[in-house]
């Protein structure tokens, strides 16, 4: 995305505290809402910062097209968007990576929630697969009933 946004980070230790001025400067272009997951915005993986934030689409604001082509289409589209969107420059930037996704009912409408780390793009391929194995350990997304 290419729209630019100012907002103040806050380090603490050497690391980015994922606040909640942050997360919603992050998302505000994607038109997602961001939700905190278990009260937080950010689990410790090995001492290391790592945010963390239910991202919600809302199934009614999706153009009705989209939403012809069915539910994969849907997911498909909003996984591009997700992973379009950085905070940062060339040098350090912040992305989204999902951890998983599931469905939701929220103030009396539909909804996908992507469950979503967001991480720096300087960390390799293991660490990410890392950040999501635990990810899902200590904060699985919610099972049907």
């Amino acid at each position: 995305m290419s729209d630019q946004i100012h907002v103040e980070v806050t380090f603490e230790n050497g690391q980015i505290v994922f606040t909640d001025e942050l997360m919603k400067a992050m998302w505000a272009p994607s038109r997602l809402t961001p939700h905190q997951v278990d009260g937080a915005y950010q689990y410790e993986v090995e001492g290391k910062n790592v945010g963390l934030v239910d991202l919600l689409c809302y199934l009614d604001e999706v153009s009705e097209g989209l939403r012809d082509q069915g539910p994969e289409k849907i997911v498909e589209a909003v996984l591009g968007l997700i992973n379009a969107v950085y905070l940062g420059d060339e040098e350090y930037m912040l992305t989204g990576v999902v951890l998983d996704l599931y469905g939701i009912e929220y103030e009396g409408r539909a909804g996908i929630v992507f469950r979503t780390a967001v991480l720096s793009n300087q960390i390799d391929v293991e660490e990410i697969q890392k950040i999501r194995e635990i990810g899902k350990i200590k904060h699985p997304v919610p099972q049907p009933e």
